[in-house]
């Protein structure tokens, strides 16, 4: 037989055996010696539960180690008091406390179980999870901070499959927070928290931020982290001050000092943060522009954004930029100021024009984290609305002219009388006459050229026809209070009360306006587009107008009473009158 005829014979016979030797000690390698390589880390559950992440960590060979997982809670509601253990190869663990212990829906827990099992470097566990917790779904009363009065026992399945690694620190977990250490009183400071397991970001993470002195607004408390692993928090303190803010997530905690100066007022923002905000695009219909200076209405359907406003609407926001940037515009909110309110209504000074012919501008409203309210805005209300009358108003810094009249112990400066003949009430002040008395004062500027509007919140009703009130302008000296009241409301004096009529009395004029009056406080519109041209609105409705007015002067403004009638005021203002006696149109954008 020739030699190459025995050497293929040889390879023909033998081959198929060192072919299955070499793929043996190729499998004994990677499963056996190497099976990291093969299989990797993994756990999941059955239902209810998704297991993001498993490390299976040991000091050294022999000794046993922990098995450390992330959570996430994929169900609808939160769960409570989470307590995981385990059968690792065939051992069962003690069962281990997981954080935090109220897990929101979408929110991650860590749970750190040691294993009784020795563990040899680059070992296969694998074994059966267990993890008890308390549903709050089948309960009511979801509170604030993702928990629940009432609950029900879970037992939620899975398994794992982990591969032993090197020296797993005991406080696997970092928190690092960080923020400006100095800022303004009135400023904001934003705050980030960054929560890293074994060095890696991790999303869905509740992260819990207090402060020490309570007296700053931090909001929110609780927030979750991002897909980056950062959770932020806002800072705003209205007085100089140092305080010191923690950042807590899985036990652990990291903090930083701030200090607040005094400063002056700014009145620009570049990087102010919001939640939320909403554009809002204004329409001038008019052909002629809005004046520079423009009180512009805006009525809110605050029940549509109940989930980004606060109750008492004390973070709401108006800028000319979006997300709470750009100049700071100042608001006034005059009723309804409630998150479940179909009509808010709202006044915004615009610090630029509108164009006519379909001119737009737009401004936003934000949803932002720390409350707003303020005597000097950049966010206010009506006197009456707040708790402590006149708390957040700021109508000074929205109106031409603004007074309030409650609370008061003397009449406001630049006002005089005839007599005293007025009762100052915690939040308002009436005025009583058995003969005829008033109270005036020098025109203001801002009534002193036409057009303009003035308006006030009041009562000013006569049942009978004997007794009446006027308040409106006055022609000359008013220390008469009688035959020169101009561009007035007028009720009674014969002219068939509660009819509301607009008076030139110097000139002999009265014209009914057919607007019969009701005995309840409301807004009184008075406006003037000409010497000759003049309206009324009672809350904004019913309009009536006249061209019919013989041209005059005043140079006072009056209230008066006469025969027991009686005259209440809350509030007084004077607003730019918009063109053609039409505000813009309000049009609210998608929620960004």
């Amino acid at each position: 037989m020739p030699r190459s005829q025995s050497a293929m014979e040889y390879m023909v016979t033998y081959g198929w055996a060192i072919l299955i030797i070499v793929l043996a000690v190729s499998l004994l390698y990677f499963f056996v010696l190497q099976p990291n390589i093969i299989s990797p880390n993994a756990c999941s559950f059955t239902v209810q539960l998704t297991c993001t992440d498993v490390v299976l960590g040991a000091s050294s060979a022999g000794i046993p180690g922990n098995l450390i997982l992330t959570i996430t809670n994929s169900q609808q509601y939160p769960i409570q008091n989470p307590a995981l253990f385990a059968n690792v190869n065939g051992t069962n663990t003690t069962k281990a406390q997981c954080l935090p212990s109220a897990v929101p829906s979408g929110g991650v827990m860590l749970c750190i179980l040691p294993v009784k099992n020795k563990v040899n470097l680059n070992a296969l566990l694998s074994g059966k999870l267990y993890l008890n917790a308390s549903y709050c779904g089948f309960g009511a009363n979801i509170t604030a901070i993702n928990a629940c009065t009432s609950n029900v026992p879970q037992t939620y399945v899975g398994v794992f499959t982990a591969h032993a690694q090197t020296s797993i620190s005991n406080t696997p977990v970092t928190v690092s927070l960080t923020g400006s250490n100095s800022a303004y009183a009135n400023s904001v400071v934003a705050l980030s928290a960054t929560v890293k397991l074994l060095g890696s970001t991790i999303p869905g993470v509740v992260v819990n931020f207090t402060e020490n002195s309570g007296i700053p607004s931090l909001r929110p408390q609780y927030a979750t982290t991002s897909y980056s692993g950062v959770a932020q928090s806002y800072l705003k303190s209205p007085s100089a001050l140092s305080v010191t803010v923690t950042a807590t997530a899985f036990g652990v905690s990291n903090s930083i000092s701030v200090t607040f100066l005094s400063s002056p007022t700014t009145t620009v923002l570049t990087t102010v943060p919001s939640t939320y905000y909403v554009p809002i695009t204004l329409t001038n219909s008019q052909s002629s522009a809005t004046p520079s200076t423009f009180q512009q209405m805006i009525v809110v359907d605050s029940a549509t954004y109940s989930s980004y406003i606060n109750s008492n609407w004390d973070n709401v926001e108006f800028t000319t930029g979006p997300d709470a940037t750009g100049s700071v515009l100042q608001a006034w909110i005059e009723s309804n100021a409630s998150n479940t309110a179909s009509a808010t209504v709202v006044w915004v000074k615009l610090a630029s024009s509108i164009s006519g012919s379909g001119g737009t501008q737009t401004i936003y409203m934000n949803f932002v984290q720390t409350s707003e309210l303020s005597s000097s805005g950049p966010t206010g209300e009506a006197p009456t609305l707040s708790s402590t009358y006149g708390q957040y108003d700021n109508g000074g810094d929205v109106f031409n002219y603004y007074q309030e009249w409650g609370g008061l112990s003397s009449l406001p400066s630049g006002w005089s009388s005839s007599t005293t003949f007025w009762t100052f009430n915690s939040k308002n002040t009436t005025f009583t006459s058995s003969t005829r008395d008033g109270i005036w004062m020098t025109i203001p500027s801002s009534l002193s050229s036409y057009p303009y509007v003035w308006d006030f919140y009041g009562n000013m009703y006569i049942s009978t026809s004997s007794p009446g009130t006027y308040i409106g302008g006055y022609g000359s000296s008013p220390s008469s209070l009688c035959c020169n009241i101009e561009y007035s409301l007028l009720e009674g004096y014969g002219h068939s009360p509660p009819v509301i009529n607009i008076v030139s009395d110097n000139n002999g004029q009265y014209f009914s306006t057919s607007m019969s009056d009701t005995n309840n406080s409301k807004v009184y519109t008075f406006w003037a587009s000409s010497s000759s041209t003049a309206g009324v609105y009672l809350n904004y409705q019913g309009t009536y107008s006249t061209t019919g007015i013989t041209s005059t002067t005043p140079g006072y403004f009056i209230a008066t009473t006469a025969s027991g009638s009686t005259l209440t005021l809350y509030w007084l203002r004077t607003r730019a009158y918009p063109p053609s006696g039409v505000m813009p149109s309000v049009s609210f954008g998608s929620l960004a």
